[in-house]
């Protein structure tokens, strides 16, 4: 949990580093909507997490281990993360494509100006392009991630699987056993009618 709080940190910090550059050589401001829509995005996973590790973290079945509601509820918690790494990935996406837009902008700008702003904007350029660099390894780290909360909600399904058939399994007996001491009881209460009618 710590370690995805400190990833999504430093990609804030990326973005904010590559927002400060080009609104210093461009002159505009950045862009506040797509990072505001990213922390949002964020602080939600983060709330998700919690979610998820309070969920896990209950065993409320009879024999002190997980409930089928338990794990209904830690599957919707995954799959809820699931959507939202999505919906975090797509986002780091688009700010890439407006970010490369951007520096495509500035470096034709760049061209119909003095040396001194040309040596500036290929300082920018390199600097832009390490960030996206790094930012293009958090996209595959969170896919990775993806990946990982996909198997462990696959494997939580099948968990779920096998605690239906458990549960049939044993109505199938407990039903089975009615139908026996019934007999039983049947079988006794004619006997000694039986025994009854003869004296």
């Amino acid at each position: 949990m710590f370690r995805i709080l400190i990833c999504f940190a430093l990609i804030f910090c990326c973005f904010g580093l590559v927002l400060a550059q080009d609104s210093t050589t461009t002159g505009t401001p950045p862009p506040a909507a797509p990072i505001t829509n990213l922390n949002r995005l964020l602080q939600e996973r983060a709330q998700m997490i919690k979610d998820y590790e309070y969920y896990n973290a209950q065993n409320s079945n009879f024999w002190g281990k997980k409930s089928k509601k338990d794990l209904l509820n830690i599957i919707d918690v995954l799959k809820k993360v699931i959507n939202k790494d999505s919906d975090i990935i797509r986002e780091i996406n688009l700010v890439n494509l407006k970010r490369q837009a951007e520096i495509k902008a500035a470096q034709a700008q760049a061209e119909n100006q003095k040396k001194q702003i040309e040596f500036r904007a290929m300082d920018d350029k390199r600097v832009v392009s390490d960030n996206l660099y790094d930012l293009k390894a958090q996209i595959q780290s969170l896919e990775n991630k993806q990946k990982v909360k996909q198997r462990q909600l696959n494997a939580l399904e099948e968990s779920l699987t096998g605690s239906k058939e458990t549960i049939q399994k044993l109505q199938a007996l407990l039903a089975t056993s009615v139908v026996a001491i019934l007999g039983l009881a049947i079988f006794a209460f004619s006997r000694r009618s039986k025994k009854k009618a003869k004296r």
